[in-house]
């Protein structure tokens, strides 16, 4: 095997690796969003992330269409061979399209998987804010409700009072925040789920869209103007 092709070979192994593991059950979004936050991946983060992600996709997508190309060509050596009846001594085509095929395969997994990992350890990210927003949010409900309570059971007489109905409508809103920040949760754990499965599919329409919107806000600047 080549050497590109063993580079390419060794970061898939390594993105399968690191996929499986932020993928066990057993290890919660806010473990994993605490390692994110170390001060080394939090410098390379934000410093080099994007320029990262960008060299590693341009390499595996340069070895993947190079992949392609020597399948086509070795491809099209044995069905000449096929066709002719000759064996060229010292070189077998069949071999060699087998080895391409292999090389294919390697780069294309090796390039989805990084656009896996990448959108995986964002949702693990967002996943993990809110749930700590949801916490947040349940406890000072239930730090109103235990007040609201302990005012009405000292104060029977109050209960219609303005502090009452002020206490209520806080209550209220703090229900409506924990609600709100319930169903973010749910939906942040679902994208989860969904990213494990087809996280390269909602990538590719998640930057349509983003075309799309952009799009759309200039046609409306053009309106404006």
């Amino acid at each position: 095997m080549a050497i590109q092709y063993q580079f390419a070979a060794g970061v898939l192994y390594a993105e399968v690796a690191v996929v499986i593991l932020l993928c066990l059950p057993f290890i919660s979004n806010r473990f994993w969003a605490r390692i994110f936050k170390w001060k080394i991946l939090k410098t390379i983060g934000d410093n080099f992330g994007s320029h990262v992600f960008l060299v590693f996709a341009s390499i595996l997508g340069l070895l993947f269409f190079d992949s392609v190309n020597s399948m086509t060509k070795y491809e099209k050596q044995s069905e000449d061979a096929d066709e002719m009846g000759k064996v060229i001594i010292g070189h077998d085509p069949h071999s060699s399209k087998f080895r391409a095929q292999r090389n294919f395969y390697i780069t294309m997994f090796a390039f989805v998987f990084w656009i896996v990992l990448r959108r995986l350890v964002s949702v693990i990210a967002n996943a993990a804010q809110y749930e700590i927003k949801a916490e947040a949010m349940e406890k000072q409900a239930k730090s109103a409700s235990d007040m609201a309570k302990r005012l009405m059971d000292d104060s029977p007489d109050t209960k219609e009072s303005g502090d009452s109905k002020e206490l209520k409508a806080d209550i209220k809103k703090l229900n409506v925040k924990l609600s709100e920040a319930v169903q973010a949760k749910e939906k942040a754990e679902a994208d989860l789920d969904v990213v494990k499965e087809q996280a390269k599919a909602n990538n590719r329409e998640y930057d349509r869209l983003m075309k799309e919107l952009e799009e759309c806000q200039k046609g409306g600047d053009k309106k404006d103007e």
